[in-house]
């Protein structure tokens, strides 16, 4: 009986299928729960001290936290992507990554807009936020790399849409699976769609 063997990342980038799509959904899912989580811990043992721009603050370095588990998560999968822009830029993806979620959460929750918008938006704010810093690093003049903004802002609308329909605590993990899987499949097209070298 033949031993299950996980795909050499090298190898998946190089061509990037199912393999790689799944351990993308995964990437996301983990920061995404891990990410939030340990935000909204700080939020509880930091927010009873603070207030006013202190909170906007807190806020801030929680977006950090977040930005920094989804970027140090999708660089594993990105930086053998040697062939492309995306895996040649890997390091600048995880600084845009990192900036996006720290202006989104502050926005969303630091601004307390979330709570005046509702998910769906919240997946606009969070899909622009996060989704134009990493265009800019995935963009150049002769790739479809400003697609990605577009896909990424549908992902996050489409998951936390599903806050407001299904039991939150289901659907908040739920979230990052089908932001994922969206972002996930559109990010496999626009690197195999990459122009012919020179």
């Amino acid at each position: 009986m033949k031993r299950m063997k996980f795909p050499d990342l090298a190898e998946t980038a190089e061509s990037p299928g199912w393999a790689f799509w799944f351990a993308w959904v995964l990437a996301n899912s983990v920061g995404w729960i891990v990410g939030m989580s340990l935000a909204w811990l700080l939020s509880e043992f930091v927010s009873p001290l603070l207030s006013g721009r202190w909170m906007l603050i807190s806020w801030a370095v929680g977006g950090m936290i977040v930005g920094i588990n989804f970027g140090i998560n999708q660089w594993f999968l990105i930086r053998p992507m040697q062939h492309s822009i995306l895996g040649v830029r890997a390091g600048w993806w995880v600084l845009a990554t990192v900036l996006g979620w720290t202006i989104s959460l502050t926005v969303v929750i630091g601004m307390e807009a979330g709570a005046r918008i509702g998910f769906t938006l919240v997946g606009l704010v969070i899909g622009l936020g996060v989704g134009i810093p990493q265009t800019l690093v995935f963009y150049t003049r002769n790739n479809r790399g400003w697609l990605w903004v577009f896909a990424h802002t549908a992902a996050w609308m489409i998951g936390l849409s599903t806050i407001e329909i299904f039991d939150q605590a289901v659907a908040f993990a739920v979230a990052g699976l089908i932001s994922g899987a969206i972002g996930g499949g559109a990010l496999i097209w626009l690197v195999r769609r990459r122009p012919p070298d020179g």
